[in-house]
């Protein structure tokens, strides 16, 4: 993540792993990055349909994803390249230690690939799951956010179909000349 951050032209920086995705609401939180703060938050559902909102009284607390981040803002903060110990932890530690100006969008924009087997974090120990009704999805707003995720993994899904059936076309092909 250091180097991507180092090499980043634009004005504004966000973090995602390689199996998570941006939900389609992402595009209201980008709407709202108007560059009046240095942090700008928007929530996560975890692919077993968990809730985890980012609050203004956090604090410390959640230091994934959730954040679109002023790069100018970043300065010497750093993901940690020890292993056995939560990289993106050092970095928002050092982020929030540096008193940032944040917007709370209250937004589902992240589906996050937790839990998941063979993970370097247990997170069941940070995170603290909402409980509130007020920013919780809907039964409607989770079902079709879970069908979206359905639709997105069966595209990916025929589109790896269809890269192997190429993948052995090709090669029989390469094994006849």
């Amino acid at each position: 993540y250091n180097r991507c951050i180092a090499e980043a032209a634009g004005d504004y920086i966000a973090i995602i792993d390689s199996d998570d995705m941006y939900l389609p609401p992402i595009r209201d939180v980008l709407a709202q990055v108007d560059g009046a703060y240095d942090i700008y938050y928007y929530n996560m559902l975890t692919k077993n349909g968990r809730a985890l909102i980012k609050r203004e009284t956090d604090g410390y607390l959640w230091p994934g994803g959730f954040k679109i981040i002023r790069r100018s803002f970043v300065g010497n903060a750093r993901f940690a390249n020890e292993k056995g110990i939560q990289v993106d932890g050092v970095f928002h530690i050092a982020l929030i230690d540096k008193n940032p100006s944040c917007k709370y969008t209250n937004i589902f924009a992240y589906w996050y690939n937790y839990p998941r087997k063979n993970s370097e974090s247990d997170l069941t120990q940070l995170i603290m799951w909402d409980e509130g009704p007020e920013v919780r999805p809907t039964h409607i707003e989770r079902k079709s956010i879970q069908r979206r995720l359905q639709q997105i993994q069966r595209k990916k899904m025929k589109r790896r179909l269809q890269l192997m059936q190429r993948q052995r076309i090709q090669s029989r092909k390469r094994g006849m000349k």
